[in-house]
């Protein structure tokens, strides 16, 4: 029991090592996630902030845009609890018999020893993922924004669905306003085997 414990304890600094690496990686996602999310809020940004339409409020549709900020997200802590379960038992048992014998005397003894062990361990991660919204990043907003205007035009790539559909609500919010927003140009979407293969058998 000692030595198959102390092989499994011997993997916890490779559990944690590992689990590192993960978070790191996840993490990286993250931030390049938030920095695309950052270049489609300025384009969009420049749309609607950069056309300057007379007699439209421009702290409504500064407001309109920073709704639309992307959050990022933040692994802040991570626990590795182990936990063990040690028992051990012994039983002993002794027994005696008298009889006749040498010097009128015998003596019949028994004697059994026994030993057992166990243990249980179970381990547990948590880790704590944090959401930092717009509002805790307004000082990065608002310079994004204040310099909307002054971006170049630039040509975003393919968007998803719900990012196309974000774009959408922005522009209708802001014609609504009295706005006239230009939205910067979105790159068509790179086909896939898959999709051509399924738009021939459409043919």
């Amino acid at each position: 029991m000692p030595s198959e414990l102390v092989n499994d304890l011997k993997s916890i600094p490779g559990i944690i090592g590992e689990l590192g690496k993960s978070i790191a990686e996840a993490q990286k996602i993250f931030d390049a996630n938030y920095l695309s999310g950052l270049e489609r809020l300025a384009a969009l940004a420049k749309g609607v902030l950069g056309t300057e339409t007379p007699g439209v409020s421009a702290d409504f549709l500064r407001h309109l845009v920073e709704t639309a900020a992307p959050p990022r997200y933040q692994f802040t802590e991570t626990t590795l609890s182990v936990k063990l379960d040690l028992s051990e038992s012994r039983d002993i048992a002794v027994g005696v018999s008298g009889g006749a014998g040498f010097a009128g005397v015998v003596v019949n003894a028994s004697f059994a020893y026994g030993y057992s062990s166990d243990y249980r361990a179970g381990a547990e991660i948590r880790t704590v993922l944090h959401a930092v919204l717009p509002q805790d990043n307004k000082a990065v907003f608002s310079t994004l924004l204040d310099r909307a205007k002054d971006l170049p035009a630039i040509t975003l790539p393919a968007l998803s669905q719900l990012d196309q559909n974000v774009f959408a609500a922005v522009e209708g919010a802001a014609k609504a306003a009295g706005a006239n927003p230009v939205l910067p140009k979105i790159a068509a979407p790179i086909p896939t085997p898959a999709l051509e293969a399924a738009a021939g058998g459409q043919k």
